[in-house]
């Protein structure tokens, strides 16, 4: 819901690097808080700025992907994918957003997940992947928590 009062991102890790200054922090934290709150018109409103796609938050190592799969509009999502998001970081737990969009039950994240294409065409994401701490694979992710529409998509 757009405006409505969510948790507070937490300080974020950055994949690959060893640190960040203390206004590129905020700046970060504020973006990955707007994609919590599904405030697309903040995500949305620079549409050349790519430089905190890929930054992870502090708790659960999840990125502005993961956070986005969790709203059933997918506005962020999109826009996220075609500003060139990395669609396959896991987060703390080996969890990516594809197997977050399972378990949210979200078949348009889903769908927008499966067809997202790199540069040169190829698919973005390992639909193959096994998730770290269930050892599941995708398929079986969709069976656990009876999402059989989303299994559908995933074959």
């Amino acid at each position: 819901m757009i405006g409505a009062a969510a948790e507070p991102v937490p300080v974020f890790i950055v994949p690959g690097t060893t640190g960040v200054d203390e206004t590129a922090s905020q700046s970060i934290e504020d973006f990955l808080q707007a994609v919590n709150e599904n405030n697309v018109a903040f995500v949305t409103k620079d549409k050349r700025r790519t430089d905190k796609l890929n930054f992870k938050d502090g708790t659960r190592g999840q990125t502005a992907v993961h956070i986005a799969v969790k709203h059933h509009d997918c506005e962020i999502l999109k826009n996220l994918v075609e500003k060139g998001a990395y669609l396959d970081l896991p987060d703390r737990d080996g969890v990516r957003p594809l197997a977050e969009a399972i378990r949210e039950d979200n078949l348009l994240a889903v769908e927008i997940l499966v067809k997202a294409k790199d540069r040169q065409g190829r698919q973005c994401l390992d639909l193959h992947q096994i998730i770290t701490v269930t050892q599941n694979g995708l398929l079986h992710e969709a069976a656990w928590y009876d999402r059989i529409q989303i299994a559908k998509e995933l074959l």
